[in-house]
């Protein structure tokens, strides 16, 4: 859970849950597999202030805005886990889990679109 100003950020199972506590909206995504973790800018340092928050499932990663909206979904990071490790500016690097146990392959996104970069 990650609570933002107005909005509450829930993973479980294979979704992520919106809340907007001012507004009194839930919203449901649905992940491509299970829930990983969150992130916000006490995690990642240098994280480019469009982004409130960042999800990362079993192989992919959705960022959000200070609204709730969905910015951008980047998919097939991994297939069993996706961790974030550091941001810098236009930039999120991390790595997905590709042949478990401990097949970890490090990967960078665009902040903006989320596109991979290397």
């Amino acid at each position: 859970i990650r609570c933002i100003d107005s909005m509450i950020y829930i993973g479980y199972g294979r979704h992520i849950f919106v809340v907007d506590v001012h507004l009194g909206y839930v919203r449901r995504l649905s992940l491509d597999g299970y829930f990983g973790h969150l992130y916000d800018s006490r995690d990642l340092d240098h994280l480019d202030r469009q982004i409130s928050v960042l999800a990362a499932s079993a192989s992919q990663v959705l960022a959000f805005d200070r609204t709730g909206g969905l910015i951008w979904k980047q998919h097939d990071l991994g297939i069993d886990g996706v961790v974030l490790r550091r941001a810098t500016p236009g930039r999120i690097d991390g790595e997905g889990e590709w042949d478990p146990p401990g097949g970890w392959q490090p990967f960078s996104l665009s902040s903006d679109t989320g596109s991979i970069v290397r």
